[in-house]
């Protein structure tokens, strides 16, 4: 567990641009496969704001409140002033301003322990999603190996019997084979030929 936090760490940490697609031509790398479920996979989408939002909570218990100011204007006169003379915004009015700010007694140190904790639950919640998909990626990943394989060996085979029904007229030419072993040859091509093209475990050999 603490390697897959390290690897989606990294992960968090690189700066180049998320990877569009996964090319196979070669067996890809471990960080190259996290990089590509961390931008791509929905479920990892979400896994990454629900992480946001605690790293942000996180943030937040570390900083001091906000302080307050309040300014109040009371007894506003409008009419003659009593006594008379009295200048109406120096004698008259009552002004009050208030400054405070907020001090955490014996709260802060349990609040940031608690959004730390959550923060952490979050990320270890996305690392067992990321290593599900993970595993996912990997089993996809063999299953279109085995394809590859499967249509290299059939078009070796369809090579095969092609070549072998070219040379089966040559060789009855000679007397080395019967008539029916030559139909037998190009009949097994053209069935091999038509298994590559028509079924669809191979797409790629169409």
């Amino acid at each position: 567990m603490l390697n897959a936090v390290s690897v989606l760490t990294a992960c968090l940490a690189a700066t180049t641009a998320n990877p569009e697609s996964l090319d196979l031509s070669s067996s890809p790398g471990d960080l190259q496969l996290v990089e590509l479920l961390w931008a791509r996979s929905p479920e990892l989408v979400a896994a990454r704001a629900r992480l946001g939002q605690a790293d942000a909570e996180v943030t937040r218990s570390e900083v001091f409140p906000n302080p307050g100011f309040d300014f109040q204007w009371g007894t506003l006169a409008l009419g003659p002033t009593n006594p008379p003379g009295l200048d109406k915004l120096k004698d008259v009015p009552n002004y009050t301003f208030t400054l405070n700010q907020p001090f955490e007694i014996a709260k802060r140190g349990p609040r940031q322990a608690a959004s730390r904790s959550a923060r952490d639950a979050a990320l270890f919640d996305a690392v067992e999603v990321l290593r599900q998909r993970w595993f996912d990626l990997l089993e996809r990943i063999s299953e279109i190996a085995t394809a590859e394989i499967r249509v290299g060996a059939l078009e070796a085979t369809v090579r095969d019997a092609q070549r072998l029904a070219d040379l089966q007229p040559e060789r009855q030419k000679r007397g080395d084979i019967a008539g029916l072993d030559v139909d037998r040859a190009v009949l097994e091509a053209a069935c091999w030929t038509f298994c590559r093209s028509a079924s669809p475990r191979f797409p790629g050999s169409r």
